[in-house]
């Protein structure tokens, strides 16, 4: 009969001093406390007194050596597999951060226009789909016992999202994948696939000395200058786009504003709820969270941009319209710091709180995916369960289309 479970195992630390993204390059093994991470891997694998009949390993040095320490444990020769190895990845050799950093360099920026696929490595779907062959394939030919298999993150993370029904477009930060992480699957009746029946962290008390945590980790000004590249590479690349036009004929402008382009999104095309949290403008700690259960009206602006200080006036007529039991305002401010934003406000009489979001890029990141802001101003109407039911992009031209939308919504899901 076929193998019982199947646990991926993610490699330890590597050892990169150079702080670079190693992805497929030769020469990155485990670091010392790398190799002590995979030790604790195995120990908890054999503490489990499973039957561990097969062990597949992506052929890159950092899983070989992942793959000792549970080789040994259970007295198994690895088998290498190319199915399982790490990603392409065109930033390949370079560094992401600091001043210096890949992202930095505007003739990168055409590698970030689709962060959704991602346009600068191997799709998603690739990953997935040759991951779950050989999963499949290990499993068929295992007879009785577990297969253990040595991968990387973000392979395993496209296989967490797969047989959990979950879109493979993600956020990195949010991968729940550590060093040295075991994710264990099972084959749940003929023809439903496997499905994921646990997840352990046994090197989590060494995590705190690692220096090195992947090059697929996105710190938080990583996130923000890959959002902001991506969303300038995508309206520079298309001719029919007013947005292109205005960036390329360069006209001097220090915003890029949209056309009032109104979009309403049927029920069915909404897609999952956005969360999105962050600091306001007054230093509070603001979470859509709080909103569950209204229309959240989520307003992108910055205190220099001319066509935001024309349309406030008018989201704040809006907002003094409406009950706040049934709607919720909110601004993500993209560019100012504190000072900048709360002048703003008082010049323009805004009383619905602003998040920060210069800093992290966490808000409009979390729209990214479904609907990215692309323009300032842009207006995002989100009905009663967090999901984006219309965008407005540029400058809001007049309350009653705000209102219209807010209305429609109000009446769909009374």
């Amino acid at each position: 009969m076929p193998a019982d479970q199947i646990h991926l195992v993610r490699h330890g630390e590597v050892f990169n001093p150079q702080g670079v993204l190693y992805g497929r390059l030769p020469g990155y093994g485990l670091s010392d406390l790398g190799r002590r991470m995979a030790q604790a891997a195995a120990d908890d694998l054999l503490a489990r007194d499973r039957h561990v009949r097969s062990l597949v390993v992506s052929p890159l040095q950092r899983t070989r050596q992942s793959a000792e320490p549970v080789a040994a444990a259970f007295g198994l020769d690895a088998v290498l597999d190319d199915r399982v190895i790490e990603p392409e990845n065109r930033f390949e050799g370079k560094r992401m951060r600091g001043r210096a950093g890949a992202l930095r360099d505007l003739r990168n920026w055409p590698l970030l226009v689709n962060p959704w696929e991602p346009s600068w490595g191997e799709p998603f779907r690739s990953i997935s789909a040759r991951m779950l062959r050989a999963i499949t394939e290990a499993w068929q030919s295992t007879d009785d016992g577990d297969v253990v298999i040595v991968s990387h993150q973000l392979p395993i993370w496209m296989v967490h999202r797969s047989v959990g029904g979950l879109s493979l477009s993600h956020d990195p930060r949010r991968r729940r994948c550590a060093l040295s992480s075991i994710t264990t699957l099972e084959r749940r009746g003929d023809g439903n696939g496997f499905v994921e029946v646990g997840y352990a962290d046994p090197a989590a008390g060494l995590a705190a000395e690692a220096t090195d945590v992947g090059g697929g980790v996105m710190g938080r000004r990583w996130s923000t200058l890959a959002l902001v590249a991506a969303s300038v590479v995508v309206l520079t690349g298309c001719t029919s786009d007013p947005l292109a036009d205005q960036f390329r004929e360069g006209s001097g402008k220090n915003y890029i504003a949209g056309d009032g382009t109104i979009t309403e999104y049927a029920l069915e095309s909404r897609g999952d709820p956005i969360e999105f949290s962050g600091e306001t403008v007054e230093g509070e700690s603001y979470d859509s969270a709080d909103a569950a259960g209204r229309v959240q009206v989520v307003n992108f602006w910055y205190a220099g941009c001319a066509p935001c200080r024309v349309e406030a006036p008018i989201l704040q007529e809006v907002h003094e319209g409406v009950d706040p039991d049934d709607v919720s305002f909110v601004g993500v401010n993209v560019r100012d710091q504190a000072a900048n934003a709360a002048s703003f406000e008082q010049s323009y009489g805004i009383t619905y709180p602003s998040i920060l979001d210069v800093e992290s890029g966490e808000a409009q990141l979390a729209f990214a995916g479904p609907v990215p802001p692309a323009a300032v101003p842009t207006t995002i109407v989100l009905d009663r369960e967090g999901r984006v039911a219309a965008r407005v992009l540029g400058q809001l031209k007049d309350a009653s289309i705000l209102e219209s939308i807010i209305d429609d919504l109000l009446a769909e899901q009374a």
